[in-house]
């Protein structure tokens, strides 16, 4: 985290070239002390923390997705309520709204739209 005072320094960009053998010494040596810097302020904990997060949250998204919407997206009563939708006999978000309190037992905190 960034204290005050504390400034992000750019990057250094840094002329490299396998062919010539030159430049690679100063890269590692930099990418050493980025390394450093970010492991020591907490920086790159807080970063694969994140990603960390990121990733089980897919992971979540696709298993709902499979085990639920998938059959949902086939069966007659979504063609059904689509065609509600379209000729605006029913609402779209309170037919959403009903479906999660269904599957997740009716708890509080699945509410998709206030009207």
């Amino acid at each position: 985290m960034l204290e005050l005072g504390e400034e992000k320094r750019p990057l250094p960009v840094l002329l490299v070239s396998a062919s010539q053998g030159t430049g690679v010494t100063e890269l590692c040596e930099e990418l050493e002390r980025q390394y450093l810097l970010l492991n020591g302020n907490g920086e790159l904990a807080r970063r694969r923390a994140l990603r960390l997060r990121s990733e089980l949250l897919t992971l979540v998204r696709e298993g709902i997705e499979q085990r639920l919407l998938r059959p949902l997206l086939d069966s007659p009563m979504f063609a059904q309520s689509l065609e509600r939708f379209q000729s605006r006999t029913e609402s779209p978000y309170r037919w959403a709204e009903e479906f999660v309190t269904q599957i997740s037992g009716g708890g509080p905190g699945y509410e998709l739209h206030k009207s």
